[in-house]
């Protein structure tokens, strides 16, 4: 008797992107998001849970870096969208599926306009991107290691509070003192790359530039530049494009979105990337830190898009 074999259709997807991979907003967390909802959409049908693919995405990243705790503060801001505290506690066992209640994230009430106004994104589109082999190993080997998740977890709740407040200054003041305490823990891999730039914006700007900080792990030029007001963002916008870099008002962005009816048939996925205002505190979830951590970060522009092209004639 002959074997039945069921039709099983086919898969595909056109993944859509800018070329921001390496400048520190987690392209491939971005990455991960996406084709993680597509997997979910394919075995489950709409509707998505956001928690089930950040989850698995996290899962995702995790196996890339075998096992090591990392990303939460990467694909759960850009699941979720808009700005978020993400708290996190130490992971079960290296490798171990992550378990409910070890990444919570808060979302922190912001007004997008105001955030546009203060934050400009910058990134020389020709430098070497974030390639700094060996850094993760010695993050985790510091002797000072628990010290910088719980100082930085600090300045994540100050930080949401400046937000919150609109207080320009006061988030400067975090950033500030975030990028001292990432410079010590990585022996200034973190903001090095970005001094020239950094010494141009203060020439430039005065004491209208409140803060600076390298999106991500640093060691790329890439700069996210925090500003007294809008006139100051337009100026620190021209210094960056007179250096030939690109650079504009950071969009804060909303979560994962799926479009499931289209007359094409396709389904769509899109999601923002990730800025970290206050980051590497997830990094206590591994074994190695064993520490609860908090970070800081939102969901912004650009988007990118997943597509799938899924038939089944059975």
């Amino acid at each position: 008797m002959e074997p039945i074999l069921a039709d099983l259709g086919t898969f595909g997807f056109t993944f859509r992107s800018l070329g921001v991979h390496g400048f520190g907003i987690s392209a491939s967390s971005n990455f991960a998001v996406l084709y993680e909802a597509s997997q979910q959409y394919l075995r489950n049908g709409p509707p998505l849970s956001k928690e089930l693919v950040a989850r698995a995405a996290l899962e995702f990243e995790r196996r890339l870096a075998d096992g090591a705790g990392l990303a939460a503060d990467d694909v759960y801001p850009i699941a979720m969208g808009g700005l978020n505290t993400v708290h996190t506690l130490p992971m079960s066992g290296r490798g171990k599926p992550v378990a409910d209640g070890e990444v919570v994230v808060n979302n922190i009430e912001v007004d997008p306009h105001w955030f546009s106004r203060h934050v400009i994104m910058a990134f020389n589109p020709n430098a070497q991107r974030h390639d700094v082999p060996g850094l993760l190993g010695r993050l985790f080997r510091h002797r000072r290691r628990k010290e910088f998740v719980k100082r930085m977890s600090r300045l994540s709740l100050n930080c949401a509070n400046a937000i919150k407040r609109r207080d320009i200054r006061g988030l400067g003041r975090q950033i500030k003192e975030y990028v001292e305490l990432y410079d010590l823990w990585s022996a200034g891999n973190y903001s090095a790359y970005s001094h020239d730039m950094a010494g141009k914006l203060k020439a430039g700007l005065k004491r209208k530039l409140c803060a600076w900080k390298p999106p991500g792990a640093g060691a790329t030029q890439a700069i996210a530049a925090f500003v007294a007001d809008e006139q100051a963002g337009s100026a620190a916008i021209k210094i960056f494009n007179n250096e030939g870099w690109w650079a504009t008002p950071a969009y804060i962005t909303g979560d994962l979105s799926a479009e499931f009816i289209r007359s094409d048939g396709q389904v769509r996925f899109t999601a923002g990337h990730r800025l970290d205002l206050i980051g590497s505190a997830d990094l206590g979830q591994d074994p190695k830190i064993n520490t609860p951590g908090i970070c800081c970060a939102c969901a912004i522009e650009p988007r990118t898009e997943l597509v799938i092209h899924a038939e089944n004639e059975s």
